[in-house]
């Protein structure tokens, strides 16, 4: 896998909890599992491994390793680079050093942390923190945290900024009345529901947007390899080499018929239009055989071109289907689709009625946060941090849950570190699991 986590260890948490996330509990493979009884640190553990790897300035990750109870937090990576915060002389409050070491570069930066009267640390109680967190930034994974108040953090600044915005303004999904009201009615269920649907249409919209981004880099991909193609004839025929692009018409014909079928999603999707090529497959059968021959080499270029373009087009149709399949295959009554101008779209089988997201029962709307959620960051090495990911969910589907999270996701690329209490979830994954060792005093 690229630069993730290959071990963790937290020492005296609360005072009398350690924990050890090691290679012999196979933290190099795609998932780890965090199982214990409540008030037993899990979530404390997710928190800390955020808190310390995230480099989001003025977001509170650093005062809050202040305000937790531990001795020693020591996160290592694949690549050979660790940080570290701990205190001295055996304490587990008060100030603390963060410590980066990193020997293939040759690197060890340290740092100390102090909090001013109420907590906080900033730059002016620990000088030397930000560039600290500047030096060591290009060196961490990125990480994304999904706790069990379901809001949102990253160590994507601009994608943070964005949730963080969704979480306090209500969006297009929710009416400002209802948002309000429950504010001030501090109806905590009520607001619990607001924040989960916030951060599905941000989710949502999170997905859509990379999509279209990855649509817009597969066209500049597919010109750019099409303008080498291009390049490459033309120094064969200057040099008055045989020009590789020739091609029998017989084979043009076949080859795009099958990219026609190839790409049927590509085209489902609105990616491109099949029209092209059709009119193009006429134009290539209407050529007399004896006339072929003047034709073949800007046949033969075209149709190499086009396979190159839509490799690329199909690779990401792949993505959306696969994404699309895995999420359909948990609703019984709903359809959802997608097209690159509508985005997703969610229907009811039954009634043939589009629903909105606002409308889908609880755990609906927790699947599709956390799968557009995964999803999206198959593009970079990403460590994913869950707690408890079975709230609102059947026993069925925590069943189903990580193996979805694997189709959509990238294996060698995303990582995840998953704190739950799920039995249906740990089913098939005994090898996985690590509970908190109680210290003997």
């Amino acid at each position: 896998m690229a630069n993730i986590i290959s071990s963790v260890s937290l020492t005296k948490l609360f005072g009398y909890i350690d924990l050890e996330l090691t290679e012999l509990n196979q933290i190099d493979d795609q998932f780890l599992f965090l199982y214990a009884e409540n008030g037993l640190g899990k979530t404390t553990l997710l928190n800390l491994i955020y808190s310390l790897v995230s480099s989001i300035k003025n977001e509170g990750n650093k005062s809050y390793l202040y305000s937790q109870v531990f001795e020693k937090c020591l996160v290592k990576f694949s690549s050979g680079a660790s940080i570290c915060a701990e205190r001295g002389g055996g304490a587990t409050e008060g100030d603390y050093e963060l410590k980066f070491e990193f020997p293939v570069r040759n690197v060890q930066i340290k740092s100390k942390v102090k909090s001013d009267e109420a907590g906080r640390v900033n730059s002016i109680t620990s000088p030397g923190l930000r560039e600290f967190m500047e030096s060591v930034t290009e060196f961490l994974p990125p990480i994304i945290y999904l706790g069990a108040d379901r809001y949102v953090r990253s160590s994507s600044r601009e994608e943070d900024e964005h949730n963080y915005r969704n979480y306090l303004v209500p969006n297009d999904y929710l009416m400002p009345s209802d948002w309000q009201k429950s504010r001030r009615d501090n109806d905590t269920l009520q607001i619990f529901k607001q924040i989960q649907i916030g951060n599905l249409a941000s989710q949502i919209r999170a997905f859509e947007a990379s999509i279209t981004q990855e649509f817009i880099n597969s066209q500049s991909f597919g010109l750019r390899s099409s303008e080498q193609i291009i390049q490459r004839v033309l120094r064969d025929v200057s040099a008055g080499k045989q020009n590789r692009a020739v091609i029998n018409k017989t084979q043009a014909i076949k080859q795009l018929q099958q990219l026609k079928e190839d790409a049927i999603p590509a085209f489902q999707y609105g990616f491109d239009s099949v029209e092209p090529i059709d009119k193009t497959l006429q134009l290539i059968e209407s050529v007399a055989e004896e006339q072929w021959q003047r034709v073949s080499a800007v046949v033969g270029t075209y149709v190499e071109t086009n396979l190159t373009k839509y490799g690329y087009l199909i690779a990401l149709s792949n993505r959306v289907t696969e994404f699309l399949h895995e999420l359909s295959s948990y609703f019984l009554d709903k359809e959802i689709t997608f097209s690159r101008r509508e985005g997703l779209n969610i229907k009811n089988k039954i009634t043939n009625t589009e629903i909105a997201p606002a409308k889908l029962s609880s755990g609906e709307r927790q699947l599709i946060t956390m799968f557009a959620l995964v999803s999206i960051r198959r593009q970079e090495p990403t460590v994913v941090l869950i707690d408890e990911p079975e709230i609102s969910l059947s026993s069925l589907w925590q069943r189903k849950l990580s193996k979805s999270f694997s189709v959509v996701s990238d294996k060698e690329q995303t990582q995840f570190l998953i704190a739950t209490h799920s039995i249906e979830i740990l089913s098939d994954k005994a090898n996985k699991v690590v509970s908190p060792v109680i210290r003997e005093f």
